[in-house]
């Protein structure tokens, strides 16, 4: 069966039905029906609202999928980031992933002990962990607490002046020129001076600070809450102004059971490893696309791994792979439906393709941490700028009927487009076009890199 281009009339009625059906819109969506690894041609036993790109003889026609139609590249500025420069980590793999700053100031000590012996942050260090250790005398719930251990907006202003103050120190400005700039984690405030990147990094980190105590601090117990607490303000007089918060982090995700953004990490060396040592033997010119992008799809029970859909997407990408379409698969999707599911989308998926369609693991990149479209391709663009995947070459996109058309209305003015610019605060790509039913085709855009603690379980 031929897949043809959706025409304008359908895509309006397709993104109508997406818009106004229950979580739709995520790349990890749940879908009715039961599933299971199935067999290697899980098209024939798709879900009988699923089309397919499966044919009888010869398999699926692909004429439909040509690069020709896909967007132009244009040379995009990086803003002083550098793909090749390995990220500075720390002890604490989801301050690396969420609060990168805090992990560039710890990288070297000069950078460190600048800001400790800086009188005006010492001074503020010391009140707010004066005010925590009052909070926790005199009363007893968190909202009380909150109002010591959050950053106020005079607070955050206050270590915004200091920060500019201190650029005058060659390490703390070689904390913004060295590590920062180059690492893309604040590349959508990097256009401006290193000063306007060091303030802007500084305030989204203390607001994302601020998130996680309402996201995950008033949704535990009081009498779990305390302890983590009492211990965060007892090590304070030793540690950085923004360390009892940021120390609270870790503590407070595994008490509320959500171990989601550590999992896999770190990906270089483990589920991506194989495919990241044979990516620089790769001869990209050889294929019309980088890379086979698959959004993963939840199942809705605890008891099938793999939604009967997903398999049908991941055939649909192995059929592209075994017409040279790609020498790349990058399957995308969290742990997400159900709740608190023990199966993630993208590791699912490449167990069914390595078992079901026997794809060799360096073929399989996975992206185990995305919870919505918009950070699948978000995502797959992150793992592109950093393992060295061509960027300024068109990858596809495969997947469903609904989830191709919802996909393919990217512009800023779009459905797709709208809900990327709300929740990421920019478009993960720099152009996206639709081929087909089930195709889409997109550049990705370098403003993937920004880090955003907002969602702290795929920062």
């Amino acid at each position: 069966m031929k897949a043809l281009p959706i025409s304008a009339t359908l895509l309006a009625c397709l993104i109508a039905w997406t818009a106004c059906s229950s979580d739709s819109p995520s790349g990890s969506a749940g879908a009715a029906g039961s599933g299971g690894s199935g067999s290697s041609d899980a098209g024939a036993d798709a879900p009988a609202d699923v089309e397919t790109d499966s044919s009888a003889e010869g398999g699926p026609d692909l004429s439909s999928i040509d690069p020709a139609k896909c967007p132009t590249y244009r040379v995009e500025d990086l803003r002083g980031f550098s793909p090749s420069q390995p990220l500075t980590s720390s002890s604490s793999l989801i301050q690396d992933k969420a609060f990168y700053l805090f992990t560039a100031i710890e990288a070297q000590s000069a950078r460190s002990d600048a800001l400790k012996d800086d009188s005006a942050l010492t001074a503020l260090a010391a009140r707010r962990a004066d005010a925590m250790s009052a909070s926790l005398e005199s009363c007893g719930d968190a909202s009380c607490w909150g109002d010591a251990f959050k950053w106020s907006a005079s607070d955050i202003e206050s270590v915004s002046s200091a920060l500019l103050a201190l650029l005058v120190d060659a390490d703390v400005a070689g904390l913004v020129s060295d590590d920062l700039r180059p690492s893309g984690t604040s590349i959508l405030q990097a256009g401006g001076t290193d000063g306007e990147l060091l303030v802007s990094a500084w305030e989204r980190a203390a607001a994302g600070l601020n998130e996680v105590w309402d996201d995950y601090a008033t949704s535990i117990p009081e009498a779990t809450l305390k302890p983590l607490l009492e211990s965060a303000v007892a090590t304070a007089p030793a540690q950085p102004f923004y360390a009892p918060l940021v120390g609270l982090v870790p503590k407070l995700l595994e008490a509320n059971g959500r171990p989601e953004p550590t999992r896999y990490e770190p990906l270089t060396d483990g589920e991506n490893q194989a495919a990241i040592a044979r990516i620089p033997n790769i001869d990209f010119s050889k294929y019309p696309f980088s890379v086979i992008v698959v959004p993963g799809q939840g199942p809705t029970d605890l008891e099938h791994p793999l939604d009967p859909r997903g398999a049908v997407r991941a055939d649909q990408a192995a059929a592209r792979y075994a017409a040279g379409l790609a020498p790349l698969i990058a399957l995308s999707g969290g742990h997400v439906h159900p709740d608190r599911t023990p199966y993630s989308e993208a590791i699912e998926m490449k167990r069914y393709l390595m078992q079901q369609h026997s794809l060799p693991e360096d073929v399989l990149l996975v992206d185990p941490h995305a919870r919505h479209t918009t950070t699948n391709l978000r995502n797959v663009a992150r793992l592109m700028f950093r393992y060295g995947i061509p960027t300024d070459k068109p990858s596809l996109i495969t997947s469903d009927l609904f989830q191709t058309a919802y996909i393919s209305a990217a512009g800023a003015d779009s459905i797709y487009g709208k809900r990327c610019l709300e929740e990421l605060g920019f478009m993960p790509y720099q152009g996206l076009t639709n081929l087909d039913t089930l195709d889409n085709c997109w550049l990705p855009s370098v403003d993937s890199m920004q880090q955003d603690a907002r969602d702290l379980l795929d920062p």
